[in-house]
């Protein structure tokens, strides 16, 4: 009974702490775990990805007839490239005002600064046009690609721009070491009781400044500690799958490496390979998209 009552209050703190993350905003939510080393840990990098996940895929479902937006991308030999379409719903009349540089040709706008088409559907006055933009991620020092048994792995390194740094980055600038001479003089101010006085001493030799040029400042990029944001890809016939850490993960985490929530930000986990599985077969990398292969490049 007792580890009953214990399971539950352990749940209640779990899912309070998600619920103050949540509420300071999304800036604080996003990437609020990482991982302290490239995952799976141990596991050699990769140089390129395997020829069995290069293609073309489309986000799953898809239904050309709807309005609903979606993404293609494609994985070549090194990086995998993105292309995002989104419908903007405009009024014909806007053509005459806002949007003065798109013309209507037939099916497709025709942006006249940059010679874009996009696709357009037309119901009644209104014209919903499909816009596009790309980008791309591709495999890098930074972004090191891993496998453990048929899932691919991408860690991207991360750096939390959070943490102000500026006070521990101003170092004092270097004083150049005054000229040596056979003897040092002081003067002290005049006073009333008397003139200013003028003291001579021996020499005292003065040494260079020590300086390493080459040495990183404290609190620099380069001396904090690394962190990882991690994607698992998976490809099950002909489904692709693209699966982030999702903040509702971390209950999961906390179970399976015995970690306590904390107010530290973002949190920093190190699973070993079988916790990491375990934290798959459990539904981790729940912030996950879904994507059909093509046949051929659309």
């Amino acid at each position: 009974m007792f580890k009953h009552i214990a399971a539950f209050f352990k749940i209640s703190l779990d899912f309070t702490f998600l619920f103050i993350l949540y509420s300071c905003g999304g800036e604080r939510s996003e990437n609020a775990i990482v991982f302290s080393d490239p995952l799976p840990f141990g596991e050699k990098n990769l140089s390129q990805f395997p020829s069995d996940f290069t293609g073309f895929y489309r986000s799953d479902p898809f239904d050309e007839s709807s309005l609903e937006n979606f993404q293609e991308i494609e994985i070549t030999k090194n990086c995998i490239r993105y292309k995002n379409y989104s419908y903007i719903a405009i009024h014909k009349s806007e053509l005459d005002s806002t949007y003065k540089h798109w013309k209507l040709k037939g099916n497709y706008i025709l942006d006249t600064e940059s010679g874009k088409k996009m696709p357009v559907k037309i119901e009644g006055d209104s014209l919903y046009v499909l816009d596009s933009y790309t980008s791309e991620e591709c495999l890098s020092s930074d972004k090191i690609l891993r496998r453990l048994g048929t899932d691919l792995f991408v860690s991207e390194e991360y750096y939390d721009e959070s943490v102000d740094t500026t006070s521990l980055l101003e170092v004092p600038a270097p004083v150049e070491a005054p000229l040596q001479s056979a003897d040092t003089t002081e003067i002290t101010s005049a006073t009333p009781e008397g003139p200013a006085n003028v003291k001579s001493s021996p020499a005292v030799d003065s040494p260079a400044l020590a300086t390493r040029p080459d040495e990183a400042a404290p609190g620099s990029k380069d001396e904090q500690a690394k962190r990882w944001l991690v994607k698992k890809i998976s490809l099950v016939s002909g489904k692709l799958t693209i699966g982030e850490v999702s903040i509702s993960d971390m209950p999961i985490l906390n179970e399976l490496t015995g970690s306590q929530n904390d107010s530290t930000f973002p949190r920093v986990f190190s699973p070993s390979n079988k916790q990491l599985k375990d934290f798959i077969g459990k539904g981790g990398f729940s912030d996950a998209k879904v994507y059909s292969r093509l046949k051929r490049k659309p």
